[in-house]
């Protein structure tokens, strides 16, 4: 059985983005585990599941119906911790990185420890030629989530994506979503004030796949957004979870991880 891990904050993670991939690939059948720091059960930003920010950028129906399986689950109650002795990200076939716009997601982006595993793991997603026995990983990244492997280094000091295409929030929607709740929410929309998450993830523009400029009919599956740099999947925001789910997992299949 495809086994898998997603990795969350104790709190201010996004729901859509968190509860669409586990509601997909739990249908496929696939085991999937929620690892938080101290294996503490997380919670999601409740400011997109519930209040006046929900019904307008907020989690959709299906996306709060998702998310109700998913905070149900026995793994979501019994987290495993990635800062457990002999914990390992190499026990799993699938890496999912949800981001969140709450200040509670710098947990997940500047935490050493998970960055020591992620060094191990992430470089699994990627082929090494004449290697035959190299395993294969896949890694699915979304929104901030990006953020998580941008800013863990490998052996060398590099950034684990410096030699891989990327996308991400894309900065004209930050911006927007900015600027419409800044009179009640002050910097909400802004982790890391006077940045755009769009910038902090590139080690070169080459990198970056902003993917079309859309906001209206962003939510539209014509208009989702997602980049395949080998076995790693990244995408923008929650608009773009369902493709980005059903590409981890045809990844995964291609990979022989399914």
């Amino acid at each position: 059985m495809t086994r898998v891990a997603i990795c969350l904050p104790d709190y201010g993670f996004d729901p859509t983005e968190a509860a669409i991939p586990f509601e997909y690939l739990t249908n496929k059948g696939w085991d999937i585990e929620i690892i938080t720091q101290d294996g503490k059960e997380p919670q999601c930003d409740q400011r997109m599941i519930s209040g006046m920010l929900s019904t307008v950028m907020g989690a959709k129906p299906p996306a709060k119906a998702a998310y109700q399986l998913l905070s149900s689950s026995t793994s979501f109650k019994n987290p495993k911790a990635w800062t457990t002795v002999g914990f390992s990200l190499l026990d799993y076939d699938v890496l999912i990185l949800p981001g969140g716009h709450d200040k509670g997601v710098k947990q997940i982006i500047e935490n050493e420890s998970l960055r020591l595993h992620l060094a191990e793991f992430f470089p699994l997603t990627k082929d090494v030629p004449d290697d035959l026995n190299r395993k294969k990983k896949v890694c699915g990244a979304i929104c901030h989530g990006v953020m998580v492997l941008a800013w863990a280094k490998d052996p060398a000091g590099k950034s684990l994506l410096y030699d891989r295409k990327t996308t991400t929030l894309p900065e004209h929607l930050e911006k927007m979503a900015y600027v419409m709740t800044a009179p009640v929410l002050g910097d909400y929309y802004r982790t890391y004030p006077g940045k755009y998450t769009a910038g902090l993830v590139q080690e070169t523009p080459e990198q970056y796949v902003a993917g079309p400029f859309n906001l209206t009919a962003s939510y539209a599956p014509e208009c989702a957004h997602v980049v395949c740099d080998e076995r790693y999947i990244s995408a923008r925001w929650p608009g773009d979870a369902h493709k980005w789910s059903e590409t981890i997992f045809n990844e995964a299949v291609k990979a022989g991880l399914a």
